[in-house]
């Protein structure tokens, strides 16, 4: 910055003491410090050099603080809750392997559960002018969800025919609308109902997944 003259003076840059060439300073962008020279020449004026020092550190390290995840088959409104110590941008994908369990939103973290199991999503920080990309793992943990079986009263009067227990004979609660059981339950009466008098017995469904 040259104030006298305000005007009319010519500044040269240079990497080497005493040879002033360069019409612009010179870009630092390795790590480390290095010299810039400058010249400064003006009509009835003397001749000033100087030297000024140019320090390039290397980005900081920055930090994801993001803890694992556990949730259960059906459950939505779920996300990986992340943040950095750097000022990156956070994105979230699945990592390979997981794309059966779950899938993420890219730039939310907002999880999509698919299936039980274990999933890993990655977390990254994006490079920035100040800060190096920095990615951390994070686990989802995928618990089974409960269903209930009950079933169904059944009555006859004495003398009637014993109700057989088939698949019309119990209701489910607590599936998706999209799955079914696997396999049906097992409906037993505690004991063999006797329809010569009256009396009660309880039905027990078993084995169902």
């Amino acid at each position: 910055n040259v104030t006298d003259p305000a005007s009319s003076a010519t500044v040269k840059y240079g990497t080497e003491e005493g040879s002033y060439t360069l019409d612009a300073s010179p870009t630092q962008t390795e790590v480390g410090e290095k010299t810039v020279y400058y010249q400064v020449t003006a009509d009835n004026y003397t001749t000033y050099t100087g030297s000024a020092k140019v320090t390039v550190n290397a980005k900081q390290v920055q930090t994801i603080t993001a803890d694992d995840v556990t949730v259960t088959y059906g459950d939505t409104g779920k996300s990986i809750e992340a943040s950095t110590t750097g000022d990156g941008t956070l994105s979230y994908a699945v990592k390979s392997g997981s794309e059966n369990y779950i899938s993420v939103d890219a730039s939310t973290g907002a999880l999509t559960i698919k299936k039980v199991g274990t999933a890993t999503v990655t977390v990254t920080a994006a490079e920035t002018d100040g800060y190096a990309a920095a990615t951390k793992d994070v686990t989802v943990t995928i618990n089974k969800k409960a269903v209930t079986i009950k079933a169904k009263d059944q009555s006859i009067y004495v003398g009637g025919t014993v109700p057989t227990l088939g698949a019309d004979s119990y209701t489910v609660t607590g599936l998706l609308v999209t799955d079914t059981l696997a396999t049906n339950p097992t409906l037993a009466y505690s004991s063999t109902p006797d329809n010569t008098k009256a009396g009660s017995y309880t039905i027990t469904p078993s084995g169902a997944v």
